[in-house]
């Protein structure tokens, strides 16, 4: 199973069906990003963990210990919980006021989809090309493999899109003929 699929479930699995990303305000900083989503209000904000957690509604001896812990593997350059190193993640989680968006799964990219070929055709179960039918990007399989990586769907549609657009402008000069 894709890991993004593994934290998916898990993430279902918590009360509300929600998980936090938090961070403090050394990170909110660094990221002008994030001014955008404390302007669509997607940002809660406490003066310290107690706050914060009271404000999202969880535990604040954990959420407090999860904090401690992170910040013990930044220390470390070594995430033991999930054996990874920690590599970018160079911040501890200290300087107030701390910051939570609330994150739920979705389904936001087409994993799989049509097979294409390269003139982006879509094929059938037989990999025949079906008359008429070319397609590009999301909904198109293949090129991710069984994971999205992240900004390349912008490549994909585009070349694919001109690829598309030229087959079927081939094919419908070949009809009229």
């Amino acid at each position: 199973m894709d890991t993004r699929d593994v934290v998916s479930a898990e993430i279902l699995r918590q009360p509300g069906k929600c998980a936090f990303l938090v961070f403090d305000q050394n990170v909110k900083e660094s990221l002008k990003a994030i001014e955008d989503y404390n302007k669509m209000g997607l940002l809660t904000q406490g003066i310290n963990i107690a706050e914060l957690a009271d404000k999202m509604q969880i535990d604040v001896t954990g959420l407090a210990k999860t904090i401690e812990i992170y910040n013990e593997y930044v220390k470390k350059h070594d995430d033991e919980e999930f054996h990874r190193s920690v590599g970018s993640m160079d911040r501890q989680l200290s300087k107030a006021p701390f910051y939570a968006v609330k994150c739920i799964p979705a389904i936001h990219y087409t994993m799989g989809g049509l097979k294409i070929n390269t003139k982006a055709q879509v094929l059938n179960n037989s990999n025949e090309p079906i008359p008429a039918l070319f397609a590009a990007g999301e909904v198109t399989g293949g090129l991710h493999g069984g994971s999205r990586l992240g900004g390349n769907a912008v490549a994909d549609y585009c070349v694919f899109g001109k690829i598309a657009a030229d087959s079927a402008l081939e094919y419908l000069e070949s009809i009229k003929k």
